[in-house]
């Protein structure tokens, strides 16, 4: 799981919130989906480092959270 922001603002701002997107979206798979945690790999806030080529700051593409879904 990796969460990602747009490249506006402070960078240590940036990479703080996309981790803790990264981390609301391994809680509600937890929590409310109730997969085992054990089933979750690495969970990572990447910041600005991965912008969406083309896409602005406005149009909220590049802030997201991706996941990669692998079989066990």
């Amino acid at each position: 799981i990796s969460g990602h922001t747009d490249g506006t603002g402070d960078a240590n701002l940036n990479k703080t919130l996309s981790q803790n997107r990264a981390n609301a979206v391994r809680d509600y798979l937890v929590n409310e989906a109730k997969l085992p945690s054990s089933q979750i790999g690495e969970v990572e806030g990447k910041g600005a480092t991965q912008l969406i080529p083309g896409a602005g700051a406005s149009d909220g593409k590049n802030r997201r959270v991706e996941m990669a879904v692998t079989a066990g």
